[in-house]
């Protein structure tokens, strides 16, 4: 009888599923995020907008250096630095969050929790491509991001009515933390 490689752990999938929804929740909670920045907070619509499209511009800037650093790091190491400052940069956002968001500062701590999201989710994709059944892993690395986002589409307005934009980050830095 065939045993499951290393490869095929499933601890490893669901690691693989778990770290891509972390990696890339701004863009999958953007909508109802942009719409909460704006109602709730008081940025208009042109900061809210540029307030993930730097995060998101952060991520894929990460992605860039990563083709030279790749394959020259401690990958567990560097998962571990990038879910730290993912952690960091979460709980900085929703104490931001609480005392009124200065749009300056939350600016700056959500483009580095971008550079952090874009190198764990390059350090992902490696991951997935080194896998016995490829397609299977990129389709429960999609799994993750779809599923965070229907999730945080239908929670989220509501965590939002009882504690604003901070539900997100909170929500940002648990799945961090798992």
């Amino acid at each position: 009888m065939n045993k499951p490689s290393k490869k095929d752990d499933p601890l490893l999938i669901l690691a693989i599923i778990i770290m891509n929804a972390l990696a890339v929740t701004a863009l999958s909670l953007s909508p109802v995020m942009v719409g909460e920045m704006v109602t709730s907070h008081g940025f208009s619509s042109a900061e809210a907008g540029y307030m993930i499209s730097l995060e998101l511009g952060a991520m894929a800037l990460a992605t860039l250096p990563a083709y030279y650093w790749i394959s020259r790091v401690d990958l567990v190491k560097t998962i571990r630095i990038a879910i730290f400052v993912i952690i960091i940069g979460n709980l900085a956002s929703a104490a931001e969050s609480l005392s009124q968001a200065d749009f300056t500062t939350l600016l700056m701590i959500r483009f580095l929790t971008g550079l952090a999201n874009g190198s764990l989710a390059v350090i992902v994709l490696k991951t997935v491509s080194h896998l016995n059944n490829v397609t299977r892993g990129y389709a429960l690395h999609a799994l993750g991001e779809v599923g965070l986002g229907a999730l945080g589409v239908a929670t989220l307005p509501h965590l939002f009515a009882a504690t604003g934009l901070y539900a997100a980050y909170l929500l940002m830095l648990l799945l961090a933390l798992l």
